[in-house]
C-alpha cells in the first residue's frame, strides 16, 4: 500500500517508485515469504477453477508434464496434481519464492508431493532458461499472473521460451486481469492493472488482441479466450503445432 501512494508522481513523470517484484523480492526474503503464503489460499481457489474451465487439460494430456511459470507457492501446480492422477508438474519462481513453495508443497500428501518439483529461475532471463529448461520437454506452460507483472519487454522472450519448451501439440495458458479489446472495462480488471503501475511500472496494459499478436509472432496457433474470475481475470489459450514452422 504505501507503493500506491506514489502511483500519481510515477504516472505523471514515469518515475519508478519500485523496480517490479524481482528486484522487490530479491532484497526482502520476508516480504517475498509473507506475499506468497498471502495470495497462496485465492490461489489454490482458482487454480481449481481453471480446470474446471479447461476441462480438455485432463482429457488431452492424462500423464501431463506442466511448467508453471511465476508458480509463486505452487498453487497451481498443487491443484494439478490433485486432479490428475499421473501429472507432474515444476514451479519456477525467484529464489526466495521458491523457498516459501517448498514449504508448502511439502505439507501435501506424498502423493501430491512427490510429482511436484522447483526450479529456482527468473521468469524474465531467457538466457538461463535455455540452459535449465530442455527444450520440448513440457505438455502445457501455464503463466498464472505473470505477463502483468513483468516489464513488457520481456514478454517476447518469455513466450518464446514457453514455445520451445513445450512439446508439439503443446498448450500454453496465460491467467491474469484483463480488460476488453476496446479498454471500456471490467472496472474491477482496470483498477487492479492501475494498481499494478506501483509495482510494475514498465508492465504492458493487458487485453486479449495484444497478448494473442504476441503469441503468434512465436509460432503459437489457435488463440481461444475464456473469462475465469467473472469480471477480472480472463485464460488465453494456444497452441504449439504439431508440424514445424517453415524458416
Amino acid at each position: 500500500y504505501n507503493r500506491l501512494a506514489e502511483i500519481d508522481n510515477t504516472m505523471r513523470t514515469g518515475t519508478q517508485a519500485s523496480h517490479g517484484y524481482e528486484s522487490w523480492f530479491e532484497s526482502d526474503p520476508d516480504a517475498a515469504a509473507h506475499y506468497t503464503k498471502a495470495q497462496h489460499n485465492g490461489s489454490l481457489a482458482t487454480a481449481f477453477a481453471l480446470h474446471k474451465r479447461l476441462p480438455e487439460l485432463k482429457i488431452k494430456f492424462p500423464s501431463m508434464r506442466m511448467l508453471d511459470v511465476g508458480g509463486g507457492s505452487g498453487a497451481f501446480s498443487i491443484a494439478t496434481a490433485r486432479k490428475i492422477p499421473d501429472a507432474t508438474a515444476v514451479v519456477l519462481d525467484l529464489p526466495n519464492v521458491i523457498e516459501t513453495a517448498k514449504g508448502i508443497i511439502a505439507e501435501e500428501e506424498e502423493s501430491v508431493r512427490k510429482r511436484l518439483s522447483t526450479l529456482a529461475l527468473s521468469a524474465t532471463d531467457p538466457g538461463k532458461w535455455e540452459t535449465v529448461v530442455d527444450s520440448e520437454s513440457f505438455d502445457v506452460v501455464l503463466m498464472s499472473y505473470v505477463s502483468g507483472s513483468i516489464p513488457s519487454g520481456a514478454l517476447p522472450a518469455l513466450y518464446e521460451n514457453a514455445f520451445r519448451a513445450l512439446r508439439p501439440g503443446g498448450m500454453v495458458v496465460i491467467h491474469d486481469f484483463f480488460v476488453d479489446n476496446d479498454g471500456n472495462g471490467p472496472t474491477n480488471a482496470a483498477l487492479w492493472a492501475l494498481a499494478h503501475v506501483s509495482v510494475n511500472p514498465e508492465g504492458m496494459g493487458l487485453v486479449p488482441r495484444r497478448i494473442i499478436k504476441m503469441l503468434g509472432e512465436q509460432g503459437f496457433i489457435a488463440p481461444r479466450v475464456y473469462d475465469l474470475i467473472p469480471g477480472m481475470t480472463r485464460l488465453i489459450v494456444a497452441k504449439k503445432q504439431t508440424v514445424p514452422r517453415q524458416a
